[in-house]
């Protein structure tokens, strides 16, 4: 893609972030006149109860995510902040569960997102967002999250520049939070004048590079367990790249197959299957022995780890 549609940036503590995000809140509120927030309560229908009693009935929209589309509430809902004493009240619970979003070990995205809009109702919004969460994919419909973070940054990579910019077209400024940093998606000139196209099918790559998301991101959690790998070093992007690189020149098609591939990338070397130590382990166990590829890595020594590094980054 040739030009990325959002930015990410580093903060250094949680205490920081919590202030900085205020702080950026409180100025978007100022310079447009209302937040929106994405909220998620799929995970805890109830964590929200004080948000939505604190706000006016106008100020929340329901996104439906099933065919009934005439439901009356859903887990996945907007609400529009335009008053600073609500922002006041409701503050702590919104930027206290954006801030979980940090977390490698969080599997609860309770906030998804905050911004402004440039579209007049919140109604209009909900139906613009509800619009863009069905799919085809390969001759099936899809439910296609693509406002949550965990998939959300990937997305640079795998869809073209005016599909993305079309999803995200109903927003003036968007921001969100992820262990890889703070997330910026701003209207500019240059993106203005790029012609935006409706996504209403995925191809047959962006269809196996939107399968391989969720595998990244367990790939990306469980990597935070290991004691020789740098957590902050981490990138989901070269862990979904490695993940392609497996299913299209490997052939690896089993889910914990190319989980186990995503690891032993990241543990060892991105490039560990040219090594010789390897291809003779699974030539032996794999094509002579019919095992399968998690099993035939089992007999790969740990201890060899750091002589295939070494090999590989002459």
């Amino acid at each position: 893609m040739n030009l990325p549609i959002f930015t990410a940036v580093q903060h250094d503590t949680e205490q920081n972030d919590r202030a900085k995000l205020e702080q950026h809140c409180f100025k978007l509120l100022n310079q447009y006149g209302h937040l929106i927030f994405l909220l998620d309560s799929t995970l805890n229908p109830s964590i929200f109860d004080d948000v939505v009693n604190a706000l006016a009935k106008k100020n929340i929209a329901y996104i439906p995510l099933a065919i009934k589309k005439d439901m009356v509430t859903s887990d996945l809902f907007l609400i529009c902040i335009d008053d600073h004493k609500v922002f006041e009240q409701v503050k702590d619970d919104l930027l206290q569960n954006l801030i979980r979003n940090k977390d490698i070990a969080n599997d609860s995205y309770f906030v998804h997102g905050f911004g402004t809009t440039k579209i007049e109702s919140l109604e209009e919004l909900r139906d613009q967002i509800r619009n863009k969460l069905v799919v085809s994919d390969q001759g099936r419909k899809i439910l296609f999250r693509w406002y949550d973070p965990r998939v959300l940054i990937y997305l640079n990579d795998i869809l073209e520049g005016n599909n993305l910019l079309s999803l995200l077209d109903s927003f003036d400024v968007w921001h969100f939070l992820h262990p890889t940093g703070f997330y910026s998606i701003q209207s500019n000139v240059e993106r203005t004048q790029v012609k935006k196209k409706p996504l209403h099918a995925l191809n047959k790559m962006q269809s196996i590079a939107l399968d391989l998301v969720e595998l990244s991101n367990s790939v990306f959690q469980q990597l935070n367990d290991f004691n020789e790998v740098d957590a902050s070093q981490l990138h989901p992007l070269e862990i979904h790249k490695t993940l392609l690189q497996a299913h299209k020149h490997y052939g690896l098609e089993n889910n914990l197959d190319l989980v186990t591939y995503g690891l032993y990338g990241q543990i060892i070397h991105q490039d560990f299957m040219a090594h010789s130590l390897v291809t003779n382990i699974l030539y032996e166990h794999c094509v002579q022995g019919e095992l399968s590829f998690t099993v035939a890595m089992d007999y790969l020594d740990s201890e060899l780890y750091l002589v295939i590094q070494k090999d590989l980054n002459v």
